[in-house]
């Protein structure tokens, strides 16, 4: 019996020791470049935030750099802090003293948390989200792009000596699209290109970003009207005008999604998506691809000069303000998704097509379930939207429903 004892005790200690490792097998890798929003809870303002992390182990490094009125709140914090599995926390400083502490939770679509800034001016609070930016691989212009003027002005004088710090392999700005290649101008070339907005090429995001006219983590690294920003903004002109400029702009204004939704979408959906002047909410919307490729006929114009990643950039961007409200509510959801044909408050109602829909006021929850995924007639499925999310949409429509 004794032995039996002990032998269970060894099983439980063996045991014990199973969900930490699984805890940390399952820790997220977060090192990423991020777009995001702060929320301040006191005034509803909402700040742009652009961020870097850089994740080893559980430890984690890097900048979060937010837009704020306020100088001693605003500019760029220094991070550091460690996961705890799905977990993050987050303490650093600005120029300015202002201390940050953050813990936010990873989710599929970037981290959400509540944030505290403390610094002479006093205590802000608010949500914090990022949204993971896209890092993919650029393609590659015509090697004749990489003249002389590219390589021993733009490369030698301020894109290796001034980006390449950050924008390299192993450097804190790694995960952008973004990419600094000393030895190989062509592939620097590909990827400076993606930066650089064909339509308005003097709110193209290589410019604005070292001039922290935009959130940069690495805060302002060249000077307004310097030898550095004149070589910079020559190469820009000259690639828009030789077609050797990626577009990465979106061709429509600004660079990340949060200036990309205010250049193109504000004035009709409102500062913070929830719709102005009858307009719809889309903070929640499963896609804008159709909307914004085909336009709404004389409710809304389609806009052909964004391109596909600037339309991923604006619904990373909306994502984050989706997060921001709840984390994706029945209200949120509705407004985003169903309210243009349904109505408001589910009562039915006629879309920009003149074609009337129907009360879903008391629809079974199974009923808007099937209908949303496989369409209904003139309805068009909305295969973007989760199960779980169907669920809050129906939960909120049902609280319209007066005879069950």
């Amino acid at each position: 019996m004794a032995h039996g004892w002990r032998e269970l005790l060894r099983v439980g200690i063996v045991l014990a020791g199973l969900p930490a490792v699984a805890l940390e097998a399952a820790t997220p890798d977060v090192t990423a470049s991020y777009d995001g929003t702060l929320n301040v809870r006191r005034t509803g303002h909402v700040a742009s935030v652009a961020g870097a992390l850089k994740q080893l182990g559980v430890g984690l490094t890097g900048t979060l750099a937010i837009d704020m009125a306020d100088p001693g709140a605003g500019g760029v914090y220094w991070v550091s802090g460690r996961m705890h599995g799905k977990t993050i926390r987050l303490r650093g400083a600005n120029g300015a003293g202002t201390t940050l502490r953050w813990q936010g939770r990873t989710r599929a679509r970037g981290i959400r948390g509540r944030t505290r800034l403390q610094g002479a001016s006093g205590v802000t609070k608010g949500l914090l989200v990022l949204v993971r930016r896209d890092g993919s691989s650029p393609p590659s212009p015509p090697a004749a792009c990489a003249d002389a003027f590219f390589r021993d002005e733009v490369m030698a004088h301020v894109l290796v000596p001034i980006c390449g710090s950050c924008h390299v392999p192993g450097g804190l700005a790694e995960a952008t699209s973004f990419r600094v290649t000393a030895a190989d101008p062509l592939a620097t070339l590909a990827s400076a290109s993606l930066q650089v907005d064909a339509a308005q090429p003097s709110a193209s995001r290589i410019l604005r970003k070292p001039l922290a006219e935009l959130p940069h983590g690495g805060g302002q690294q060249i000077v307004p009207g310097s030898a550095e920003h004149q070589t910079l903004e020559h190469w820009v002109n000259v690639a828009v005008q030789g077609g050797c400029a990626g577009g990465g702009g979106g061709g429509a204004g600004g660079g990340t999604g949060a200036d990309l939704y205010t250049t193109n979408c504000a004035s009709c959906h409102g500062p913070d998506a929830r719709g102005v002047g009858g307009r719809p909410s889309i903070r929640c919307k499963s896609t804008i691809v159709e909307p914004v490729r085909t336009g709404r006929g004389n409710v809304m114009p389609s806009f052909p000069n964004l391109t596909d990643a600037a339309i991923a950039a604006i619904q990373a961007y909306l994502a984050g303000l989706c997060i921001a409200a709840g984390g994706e509510n029945g209200a949120d959801l509705y407004a985003s998704n169903c309210t243009s044909c349904h109505g408001a408050d589910a009562g039915g109602g006629e879309n920009w097509r003149h074609i009337r829909s129907p009360e879903i006021r008391c629809t079974g929850t199974g009923d808007i379930l099937e209908k949303v995924r496989n369409g209904d007639g003139q309805m068009p499925a909305f295969p973007g939207i989760t199960t779980d999310q169907i669920s809050l949409i129906a939960a909120y429509v049902h609280g319209f429903c007066t005879n069950p």
